[in-house]
Formats: C-alpha cells, sequence, structure tokens
C-alpha cells in the first residue's frame, strides 16, 4: 500500500515537473512573440508614414 503511494506520489510529482517547464517555455515563447508583435507594428507604422509621406509630395508634383 505504502509502495503504491510513494509511486503514485513520484508519478504526481514527474508530471507537475513537466507541466511546469511546459509552462515556462510557453512563458519564453509568449515573451519572443511579444517582441516580433512589436517590431511588426514598428514596421508597420513606418511604412505608413512613408506612404503618407509618398502621397503627399506626389500630389504636391500633381499641382504644380
Amino acid at each position: 500500500m505504502l509502495e503504491t503511494i510513494n509511486n503514485q506520489s513520484q508519478q504526481i510529482t514527474a508530471l507537475i515537473n513537466s507541466h511546469t517547464a511546459l509552462i515556462n517555455s510557453h512563458a519564453e515563447q509568449n515573451k519572443v512573440l511579444a517582441q516580433i508583435i512589436d517590431q511588426n507594428n514598428d514596421l508597420i507604422a513606418e511604412l505608413i508614414q512613408d506612404d503618407e509621406d509618398n502621397e503627399s509630395s506626389s500630389s504636391r508634383y500633381l499641382d504644380d
């Protein structure tokens, strides 16, 4: 009986450790994904600004 309880306890501990490692891995992945999203947002903002600058400069020439 005690041996069975001990085995189950070890299995539960191993499962908890496995889940903890998985959660930590996901947390690291989330950090990396957040950085990628921030970089993409910055690039999109730059592209939008470039497009707006190009539109205003081209319309300036069309007005002449």
